[in-house]
Formats: structure tokens, C-alpha cells, sequence
């Protein structure tokens, strides 16, 4: 019904049913390319062939109808008919056979009752122009990043982020271009001159096929009134589009003229920092704004997010509680809404799971009322990444689809990349290589269509994972290096970051250490100047193992100590027990043995509790291996080295071609002499 055609075709019956059991159906989109993704991936759904891969059950298929509904408003009566119809087979599994037929049923209903004409309004809102002061730059940055928040979310309507919009400031592209290139219906142009005491602020929604405009309009407001400029505009490209007004997140309310300054100063020199130095002035000048003005929720948001960027969880727990007092005090949703958000982010990141949770829940329950599709899709997101990090792969898998789902329903390309990169990431904890490889490559493909070169760059490193995982070194190689030459000539300092520490694993693991340790070290150096606290830790973990290695132990073990320093900042024992395991066999070889005995006791006090990370699984137990067996207990160390070479061989479960098999065993060095230990102690 959504392309005019069934799936599976034949004359003869017999033929028919052997298609649609043995054979794969063609792409929805390769038939109708303007079917939406998440049609596609429901009627894909169904259409499996390995059963635990279709939906379970009647509700699980309910669920995904449901968002639909909600979503776009599919009328409830064919919902409430579809359960009826269907309430006998209620938890049962649906067979292949029943499966096709129901996709019909299913997209038969909601064919007719929205897909048909549907779409969803769009606008580009372009970097404000500054007619006055250049010193006053920081007022367009600023006022054109809260105006693009506030709009995304107002419902379902499609709103490129700031950096997507930023990227054709000042370029000779035409209007129309420019739309393409953002894939939108409509263009905001504004432009302001501000003066002592007065704000002239010029206003135009353009159809850039037509070139006309549907809106134009100046306004003159005190400079007492700037706070309630974004408000202002928010509602006047929203009213334009036929989107009510009451979705919007900003609260309008008038803050203190020298306070909201403050504020986009600090927020303008975090946005665009380069050091240490830039951190501190951003928060100096928030402070100076809040001193002002001690309801000011937007200042004491981003002053929160600054000290979560740099893993100050405890201060940034007192902003974020603070506004939610404010909120809950003045009734004010938004806020409530906005402060859960960046709480949950915090327990999120102190593996505090249960508060996360329940958090993020109480803000997905405000955003789905006010219909806040932009912000549901984030916070379904993180509640997926609570399941995900206790390694509840399923649920967590559940939350990621309905997040993509959501996003492609408003065409949102970065949130439904986002989404894919987490559904990837699962594929890659639980070591199903090629389903990996498959889901970073579209993610590519994906963010090539954004023309958003950064996000490319994380697409990239997956796919190196992948091919790591698949004993492919050379192309893991090529990857991770064309995602560091693609951040450095974009100057994306967290991606240059992220593409260093995949090549510095991968050169680690292969034995190249004089090129790991040259690679390592250029990321301590990137860490500090952008204040990364978890890959200061994975760098100066890698350089202590480096001098591990190469029998430097006193190098090692205050790489080590500085690793610690991270995972204790950011409260994560699972990179604490990689790290106390290895210091613990760097200190016993130097003959430091209270050292050594105090971190194996850390180290196995911490894996009574947690598993470690399956990239590090081997490592931990085979430094453990090797402690015992210097100290002499052949019991425990062929107890731990027996726990690395499984964890080697589950590895190895997944790689199917022989020779990239013995490809993986023989580049990874920690890998080799695990396999030869086990050989001497159990052959």
C-alpha cells in the first residue's frame, strides 16, 4: 500500500511462500524514495526472517503504532480496531506469513489515515546580523543560538542546529542554496544595531524557491527589553508556520539588561573556547550575571553545563537543583523540564543509574505534554544509554529505535544519527561486527547528507572499530586516519581527540609503540588544552601501559596515577579496575610491593561487583595473570589467565574468515602472549 506494491511476488503459490520465507524484500526506499525512514524500519520489522529479530508480540508492534499516533495524530478508532482485531494473538510471536500480511494491514491504516500528504514545516534560522558596535558580535551568536532552542522546541517542526547554519555565514551560496543545502521550506533573516539604550532589530521569513517574503517586519525595544527578544521572534516564526505559539520552551520573562550582557558574553566565550583560560572568563561572566540577577535560569543552565564539560559534577549539581527549586516554586514547567534533563545527565555520568532515570522520566512526562519532539528524542536517548551502561542491551536498543524513530518523524538528521551511533555502539559491545560496520556506514551516509563534516568524523572511527573487531588492521588504519586528517583540517578539536585515541589503540595493539606513544602523548597534550577528562584518562592509561611494556615502571606508574586521578574525578570503576590492575603488576616489578598489594586489592574489591569493559576485559586479567604468577600463586594467575583467554576467544566467535582471524591473534601483541601462557599452563 506505501508503494503501490507487495513485497514479494509470484504466479505460483508455492513459489509465492518460498519467496517470502528463503528471500529478502527489495528497500521501501529504492521503490518510493520519499517514504519516511520510520515507516521503513517498522514494515523491515515485520518482514525479518530470523524470528527473534521480528517483534515479539502484538504490543511490542503496538508500541511502535502508538508513537505514530501520538506523534502525528493517526486517528485512534483504526488503533483501538487493530487491537480488537488482533487481542487472540495478544504475546504470541508472529510468523513470517503473518507478519506480511499484517504489514499491510497495519500500513493500510495509517497510509490512509496520514502518510498520504503529510510533512513537516521547516525553517533555517541564519546567524543574526550586527549592524552596530563589532564589539557587540557576541549579541548574534548568542540571540541566534537561544532562537533556534526555542523554536526546535515547539513541537514538530524541523529546525537545523547552530553549527549546521553557521557554516554558510559569509558564503557567496544563494538564498535557495543555502535552503537546499538545509533542507528547509523557509529562511529567517534578521539583522539588529544596538545603541546605549535602544535595540532595532529587523525581522524576515523568506520562501527562498520564490525569493518573496511571507513575513517582514522592525521592531524598536529598549535595551532593558533584549531579554525577550528570542521569545519575541520564536513566536513570530511560529505563528507564520501554524504552529501555536504556547510550545515554546524560553520563558519570557525581562532580565536585567547588564545581566543578560553578562550572560551572552559567557556564553558566547564557552561556545567558542580554546583553552583554560576562555573556561574560566565564560564562567566569570555568568557568575557576574547570576550575582545580578539570582533567578536567572538560562545563565544558571549554562554555568551547570560548563562545570558538567569538565566533569565538575558537584557544582553543576547545585545550579541544576537550584533551577529546579525556581521551577517547581513558579510553576514554571519549562525549567523543571530543563533542570531533570541536566540532572539526569549528571547521575548519568557518576553511574548513578536509579536517579537518571527517574529524572529523565519525570522531564519526558513535561516534554511529550508540551509536545517537545526535539527534546523527547534526547531524553529517550539517554534513558536508552542508562540501560546501555548496565548492559541491558535490549531495552536499551528499544529506547534508541523509539528515539530514532521520533527524529526522522520531525527529519531530524543529527538526532537520527545520534540514535544510529548508539544502536551501532551495541552492536560493537556485543561484538556483532558487521551489523556494526552496516549501521556506521549508513550513520556515514547520513551525516554526509548534513554536509556536517564533524559528525562524519565519529562515523568514521566506528567504522575503524569495526574493522578492528573484524581483524581488518589495515583498513582499521586507513579509517581512524582519514577521520583525524578530516577533524584537523576542520580544526574540531574533540574530534581530532577522538580519531587520536582510536589510532593510538589500534598502534598499541599491534605493537607499534614507538607511533603509539608519539600519539598518545600529542592527545595528553589535546586533553588538556580542551579539558577532557575521560580521554585524559584512556591517554595517560595507554602511556602508563606503554612503559609497562617496555619494563619503565616508575614512568608507568605515575601514568597510572594520573589515569586514576581521572576515573576518580569522574566516578568510573570500570576504567578504575583497568587501571589498578596494571599499576598493581607495575609496582610489584619495581619491588614496591605495599603499592602493589593495596591496588590488586582495589582492583578485585571493584570486579566483585562490575565486569570490566569487554576492550579491556583481557588486559585486566591478564595483569592480574602475571602478578600472581611473580608472587607465586599458579592457582590465581591460572584462574585470571583463564579468564583472558576466554575473553579472547569470544572475540574470536565473531570473526568469521580464517584468515582474519589469525590476522587478529597475530597483530595483537597482548593477545599473543595471552595464547602462549595458556598453551604452557593448560596444553
Amino acid at each position: 500500500m506505501l508503494t503501490k506494491r507487495v513485497p514479494f511476488q509470484d504466479s505460483y503459490n508455492e513459489a509465492l511462500m518460498y519467496s517470502i520465507i528463503n528471500e529478502e524484500p527489495e528497500q521501501i526506499k529504492t521503490i518510493k524514495s520519499d517514504i519516511s525512514t520510520q515507516l521503513e524500519q517498522i514494515v523491515t520489522k515485520l518482514l525479518k526472517k530470523n524470528p527473534d529479530d521480528r517483534y515479539q508480540s502484538i504490543g511490542e508492534l503496538l508500541k511502535d503504532i502508538k508513537i505514530y499516533r501520538r506523534i502525528v495524530d493517526i486517528p485512534i478508532n483504526p488503533i483501538k480496531y487493530f487491537k480488537l482485531f488482533f487481542a487472540d494473538k495478544k504475546n504470541k510471536r508472529l510468523s513470517l506469513v503473518t507478519s506480511f500480511l499484517l504489514s499491510i494491514f497495519v500500513f493500510s491504516i495509517i497510509y490512509f489515515t496520514f502518510i498520504r500528504g503529510s510533512s513537516v514545516p521547516s525553517i533555517g534560522i541564519l546567524n543574526m546580523e550586527n549592524l552596530g558596535n563589532p564589539e557587540d558580535e557576541f549579541w548574534s551568536r548568542g540571540i541566534t543560538e537561544d532562537l533556534i532552542i526555542n523554536v526546535a522546541s515547539a513541537g514538530i517542526i524541523r529546525v537545523p542546529t547552530f553549527n549546521e547554519v553557521n557554516k554558510y555565514m559569509g558564503s557567496d551560496f544563494s538564498l535557495e542554496d543555502i535552503a537546499e543545502k538545509l533542507r528547509v521550506d523557509y529562511l529567517l533573516i534578521s539583522s539588529f544595531a544596538k545603541s546605549d539604550s535602544m535595540f532595532d532589530l529587523w525581522c524576515r521569513i523568506i520562501d527562498p524557491k520564490s525569493g518573496k517574503d511571507i513575513f517582514a517586519k522592525k521592531w524598536t525595544k529598549p535595551v532593558k527589553n533584549a531579554s525577550t527578544i528570542t521569545t519575541l521572534l520564536a513566536g513570530t516564526i511560529l505563528n507564520n508556520l501554524g504552529i501555536s505559539t504556547d510550545k515554546i520552551l524560553t520563558i519570557p520573562v525581562i532580565i536585567d539588561p547588564d545581566a543578560y550582557e553578562l550572560y551572552l558574553k559567557g556564553k558566547h566565550a564557552w561556545e567558542t573556547r580554546q583553552n583554560n583560560d576562555d573556561i574560566i572568563l565564560s564562567r566569570g561572566l555568568l557568575r557576574q550575571a547570576i550575582d545580578i540577577n539570582q533567578n536567572f535560569i538560562q545563565a544558571k543552565i549554562q554555568l551547570g553545563q560548563s562545570y558538567t564539560g569538565t566533569a565538575d559534577y558537584d557544582q553543576a549539581l547545585v545550579l541544576f537543583k537550584d533551577c529546579l527549586d525556581y521551577g517547581k516554586e513558579f510553576n514554571d514547567e519549562n525549567a523543571v523540564a530543563l533542570a531533570m534533563y541536566n540532572i539526569g545527565n549528571i547521575y548519568l555520568y557518576k553511574y548513578q543509574f536509579e536517579g537518571a532515570t527517574d529524572n529523565y522520566k519525570k522531564a519526558l512526562k513535561i516534554v511529550r505534554i508540551r509536545n517537545d519532539k526535539y527534546t523527547e528524542s534526547k531524553l529517550l536517548r539517554n534513558i536508552g544509554s542508562v540501560h546501555y551502561l548496565q548492559n541491558n542491551f535490549k531495552k536499551a536498543e528499544n529506547y534508541y529505535n523509539e528515539s530514532r524513530l521520533i527524529s526522522a518523524i520531525i527529519d531530524d538528521k543529527l538526532g537520527e544519527g545520534e540514535s544510529l551511533y548508539n544502536l551501532a555502539s551495541i552492536f560493537l559491545e556485543t561484538m556483532k561486527f558487521k551489523a556494526a560496520m552496516t549501521s556506521f556506514t549508513e550513520l556515514n551516509e547520513i551525516f554526509k547528507s548534513t554536509n556536517n563534516k564533524s559528525q562524519v568524523g565519529f562515523a568514521l572511527i566506528g567504522i575503524s572499530y569495526s574493522y578492528m573487531g573484524m581483524g581488518e588492521i589495515d583498513l582499521a588504519i586507513d579509517y581512524a586516519s582519514a577521520s583525524l586528517l578530516s577533524a584537523r583540517e576542520i580544526s574540531d578539536k574533540n574530534n581530532e581527540l577522538n580519531s587520536l585515541i582510536n589510532l593510538g589503540e589500534i598502534n598499541y595493539n599491534i605493537g607499534n609503540n614507538e607511533e603509539a606513544l608519539d600519539i598518545f602523548i600529542q592527545s595528553v597534550i589535546l586533553t588538556n588544552d580542551i579539558s577532557d577528562v575521560y580521554y585524559s584518562g584512556i591517554s595517560n592509561q595507554y602511556l602508563g601501559l606503554l612503559m609497562l611494556r617496555n619494563s619503565d615502571y616508575n614512568k608507568a606508574m605515575k601514568y597510572f596515577e594520573l589515569a586514576n586521578i581521572s576515573w576518580k574525578k569522574l566516578k568510573d570503576p570500570t576504567h578504575e579496575v583497568w587501571t589498578n590492575a596494571a599499576w598493581a603488576l607495575a609496582a610489584l616489578r619495581m619491588g614496591d610491593k605495599k603499592t602493589a598489594a593495596i591496588k590488586l586489592s582495589l582492583a578485585e574489591s571493584i570486579l566483585k561487583d562490575i565486569k570490566p569493559f569487554k576492550d579491556y576485559a583481557a588486559c585486566v586479567y591478564n595483569n592480574l595473570y602475571n602478578y600472581y604468577i611473580t608472587v607465586g600463586d599458579t592457582t590465581l594467575g591460572k584462574k585470571y589467565l583463564s579468564n583472558a583467554n576466554d575473553e579472547i576467544f569470544k572475540r574470536l566467535e565473531y570473526i568469521d574468515n580464517p584468515k582474519n582471524k589469525n590476522t587478529f591473534l597475530n597483530s595483537l601483541v597482548d593477545y599473543g602472549e595471552i595464547i602462549e601462557s595458556y598453551k604452557k599452563y593448560f596444553d
